[in-house]
């Protein structure tokens, strides 16, 4: 896959800047120094929720204007206790997941270099020799409705989506969402996250000839675009509709979530009902929230 950038800095790539890092661990780490602080709750829960605005002037409009506006209640969000422990848990596994993920340690971008050269004989090996074993993740499960993507998304709205650390040289992604969609397949989803990361970043990572792409090898290379752009987290929604799609099958959808826990140490949301439920949770390794 290509590597290529256009020279202009897309629309939606924000130049880092670093505020020193209070916790020891995260100290002299630019993935994140460069990110918004995190928020009291007291201001999180002041500009977390969505509130649609009624004038006193729009109480006199005929019945058929004041039904109009009856649409604006798909923007309303109340912000609920569960939703800050939505907000505190993800800002935890980014953060927590750049940790050992520090482009200015000596040995890091050594690692890098060797996980690709050995990712070229199809030899699978983890960026780390020492722990953690997996990256840390969580995940949402609930009958359809309940507003899951919603409060994933509002969160992800406080963060900036990519980072460019021109001091460094260097272009951080700090997160990703991707829609699984009905009836589709590893190889859709991965070509989905390709061409997203693309078209933030002005790359050319998809594939030309898809056919001739193995999903192992489009697994491993995938894996290692994310890890070069410092993926911060992926988020999967809809997953059921993978587990249930034609010919995708259990092993190989965990072969790629352990690839991004385990290999190239990146922290998955995932998204789903409860049909996902059963067949990921006694898989691979979640941090649940109820």
């Amino acid at each position: 896959m290509a590597r290529r950038m256009s020279g202009a800095i897309p629309i939606n790539v924000i130049p880092a800047e670093y505020r020193p890092a209070i916790l020891e661990e995260y100290k002299g780490n630019p993935l994140i120094e460069a990110l918004p602080p995190l928020t009291d709750i007291s201001d999180l829960m002041r500009a977390f929720g969505r509130f649609p605005l009624v004038s006193d002037e729009e109480r006199t409009l005929s019945p058929v204007m004041r039904m109009q506006a009856i649409s604006r209640l798909d923007n309303y969000l109340e912000p609920l206790p569960q939703h800050f422990e939505v907000a505190d848990t993800l800002n935890l596994i980014l953060r927590g997941g750049y940790v050992h993920r520090n482009p200015l340690r000596p040995d890091y971008r050594a690692e890098l270099i060797r996980l690709y050269r050995h990712s070229l004989d199809g030899d699978r090996r983890s960026l780390f020799a020492a722990p953690p074993s997996t990256a840390p993740s969580f995940a949402l499960f609930g009958i359809s409705g309940l507003g899951k993507s919603t409060v994933i998304e509002q969160t992800l709205s406080f963060l900036p989506q990519a980072l460019l650390h021109k001091k460094y040289k260097f272009l951080q992604l700090v997160w990703l969402k991707l829609d699984c969609p009905g009836g589709g397949s590893i190889k859709q989803l991965l070509l989905a996250l390709t061409e997203a990361i693309d078209s933030l970043i002005g790359t050319k990572y998809k594939p030309r000839r898809l056919r001739d792409t193995s999903v192992e090898e489009f697994i491993i290379e995938a894996a290692k675009i994310a890890a070069r752009h410092y993926l911060g987290v992926l988020v999967i929604d809809e997953i059921q509709n993978l587990l249930a799609a034609k010919g995708v099958g259990v092993e190989t959808l965990l072969n790629f979530l352990v690839m991004f826990q385990n290999i190239a140490k990146i922290p998955i949301v995932f998204i789903g009902t409860p049909q996902a439920l059963s067949v990921l949770a006694d898989r691979i390794h979640l941090r649940w929230l109820r």
